[in-house]
């Protein structure tokens, strides 16, 4: 759509083949992606510093001392979005969707400089940035594609299919899909796309009735057995991977196992409140819902996405 219809043109010089001349339709250079705004937590290691000591110094016992896994659970949330919200806020920065998957913030930040040289029109400086700028790209590349194919020799055939087409380019995330459906189904608003998936997947337990505790606490035994010791959950939480996206409560994986020296005994006594109690706590039971496609390209929300739950972290520690 960007080009006329292409036109045949006889052949130049000695050549044996004819022109095919594409004029296109318009001068005006077409978009290459788009500069997106996204939320990222700080990762100043200062900072960590100081929430590292905060966290050796605070005092759990007000927590120990709550009735309920809820009371207790609230709690122990509070406490940590409090502090990581105190020393690593969350910050809004600019990406493009054409940058790179190797391109770090440090990078850019070079880049900026090497641009601010070139427009004051100090060369000298240029010239040495743009030298750095390259051999950076280099060596960023080399090192983030060496590590994304180390694994590939003893990978499954569907992983390594999967990474070689992530790899290629071949395999992308692809949001059109949601675009055209909200176009057919929601007048092209994706908030009310947003809320008919909800609709949709809250009918499948629609008619079910609701679970109500039968078990009475005060006369359920709590066999020792079952009783869970700090350094069980310290196993457990300096093993996390930290790769893998956080749930709903936005506690970074890299926080939970850097740090899981200093939370593995209140959440301990979380884990032990809840065996004792019978029950879940409710914001350990809530999801990120993802709906995934399972054709391309989908027509029907009921019947062509499943949906993905993202649930927080410390949920599946105390399974």
């Amino acid at each position: 759509e960007w080009y006329s219809e292409p036109e045949i043109l006889p052949n130049i010089g000695k050549s044996d083949h004819m022109v095919v001349c594409l004029m296109p339709k318009s001068f005006d250079r077409q978009p290459h992606g788009k500069r997106t705004r996204v939320a990222v937590r700080s990762n100043d290691r200062s900072a960590k510093f100081c929430l590292e000591m905060a966290l050796r110094q605070h005092n759990w016992s007000a927590m120990y001392s709550l009735g309920s896994t809820e009371a207790m659970c609230q709690y122990f949330n509070n406490v940590v979005t409090d502090l990581l919200d105190c020393y690593l806020p969350v910050r809004h920065v600019f990406r493009h969707t054409a940058d790179k998957p190797w391109v770090t913030d440090q990078f850019r930040q070079l880049i900026k400089r090497r641009q601010y040289a070139y427009t004051s029109g100090n060369l000298d400086v240029y010239r040495k940035l743009r030298n750095k700028v390259n051999r950076e790209s280099k060596r960023l590349q080399s090192t983030f594609y060496k590590k994304r194919a180390d694994g590939l020799r003893d990978a499954n055939p569907r992983a390594w299919w999967r990474e070689i087409q992530s790899l290629s380019g071949a395999r992308t995330a692809d949001s059109s899909c949601f675009t055209a459906l909200a176009n057919a189904a929601a007048d092209g608003s994706l908030q009310s796309l947003t809320t008919l998936f909800c609709d949709s997947l809250k009918q499948v337990s629609d008619d079910l009735d609701p679970l109500y505790p039968v078990i009475d606490i005060t006369t359920c035994e709590f066999p020792d057995q079952f009783v869970i010791y700090p350094e069980e959950v310290f196993d457990k939480l300096d093993k996390i991977n930290i790769h893998k996206s956080p749930g709903p409560d936005n506690f970074p994986n890299w926080f939970l196992r850097d740090f899981s020296v200093y939370i593995a005994e209140p959440l301990c006594c979380i884990f032990n409140s809840s065996l004792r109690e019978c029950i879940f706590p409710t914001m350990w039971k809530r999801a990120n819902i993802v709906p995934i496609p399972k054709v391309k390209p989908p027509l029907s929300i009921k019947d062509d996405f499943r949906p993905i739950s993202l649930t927080p972290t410390i949920s599946k520690v105390g399974q």
